[in-house]
Formats: structure tokens, sequence, C-alpha cells
């Protein structure tokens, strides 16, 4: 009986273990992903995102080798791995804290063609992936001519049925100031940058 007591007990201390050192783990990566998050500031459906300037995702068969990285002179970090996808830091890109947090200052930092620009949320404390694209919500279907006549934004998808739009901007370091102007469309409901927090979510 004195065994069995002792041996639940021991359980008890190994799962109190574990969870604590989860918790530290993910309080300890929450950290320094808040370290980065000193871009340009947005909403994107409930949430609040902070850019992360020099901070970058990729798919880990395009990652760079440390030789090449040694080659290009570029001090890359890794801040870990989100399903398929490698979240590393160009810390000698990376721009002073005491920077403006602005459009303009984070626009300056522009991913490569195999990068995807991060995110940090400020309620999750979790980083988020910017998928490249823009989801609006119309009111009417010929809605769209107009959009892409007057941004510079490419039609990826339209449904009709459901009223949305799925845009890409040409150039994506203006997908957020895009953004910003979608939503002051009288004609728009709601328009958002995709952002992929979760594996199996998206913003």
């Amino acid at each position: 009986m004195i065994n069995k007591k002792i041996m639940i007990l021991v359980l008890l201390v190994a799962t109190v273990s574990v969870v604590f050192a989860i918790k530290t783990k993910t309080k300890e990566k929450s950290s320094v992903f808040a370290k980065y998050a000193t871009g340009v500031e947005f909403e994107s459906g409930k949430d609040r995102f902070k850019l992360m300037p020099g901070v970058f995702a990729k798919t880990q068969k395009t990652q760079s080798s440390k030789t090449n990285t040694a080659k290009s002179g570029s001090s890359i970090k890794s801040l870990g791995k989100k399903g398929n996808l490698e979240i590393y830091v160009k810390e000698d890109i990376v721009p002073n804290k005491t920077a403006s947090s602005t459009a303009s200052t984070s626009a300056t930092i522009a991913p490569t063609s195999n990068d995807k620009m991060v995110v940090y949320n400020t309620r999750t404390k979790n980083a988020g992936i910017v998928m490249g694209t823009i989801i609006v919500k119309y009111t009417d279907s010929s809605d769209i001519d107009s959009l892409r006549a007057n941004y510079p934004i490419k039609l990826l998808s339209n449904i009709k049925s459901l009223s949305y739009a799925i845009f890409a901007p040409d150039n994506i370091v203006d997908i957020f100031s895009i953004t910003d102007n979608l939503k002051k469309e009288t004609t728009i409901k709601s328009a958002k940058v995709e952002i992929l927090e979760n594996l199996n979510t998206a913003h």
C-alpha cells in the first residue's frame, strides 16, 4: 500500500515537472519572438500583430546551408519550426530597437522570393507566417474590377457564392498598407492579411 502511494506521488511530481517544463519553454520561445517584434502593427481578424523585421520563414528544403550563409556573410539564427517551415532571423539586418516601428521602416527589409515574412501575435504570443495574400469580402462582384484597377494587386480567386476574393500584392512589402486602404473602401465589408499561425488554421 505504501509503495503504491509512493508510485502515485512520483507520477504526480513527474507530471507537474513536465507541465512546468513545457510552460517554461513556451514562455521562453514567446519572449524570443517578442524581442524581434519591432515592426509595423496591424489587425487581422480579431487579433493584432507586429511585423518581425529581419525574421523570415521558408521551407526546410530551401533553407540556406551553413556554407552558403558563410559566403553571403549573413548571420542567420534559427528561431524554431512551424510545420515544414523554418523560422530564422538575419541578425545583421535587424533594425535597431530604437528605430521607429513604421511601415516604411519595415518595408526596407524585404523577403527574397523563397522567404515569407513573420509576424508576432500580441494576444497568443505566437509567431505567424504572412502567406502573401489578402482576403477581401465585398458587397458586389462588380467591385473586383475597380479594385484591380486602383490597387497594385492581382486576383487569385473569386468565390462569388460567399462574396470573397483573394488578392496578392505586386510587391509583398506593400501588403499591409494595401490592406489598410482596402478597409476604407465603402464597397468592401472586410479586408485582412492571411496569416498562418496554427498549422491547420489561418487568420
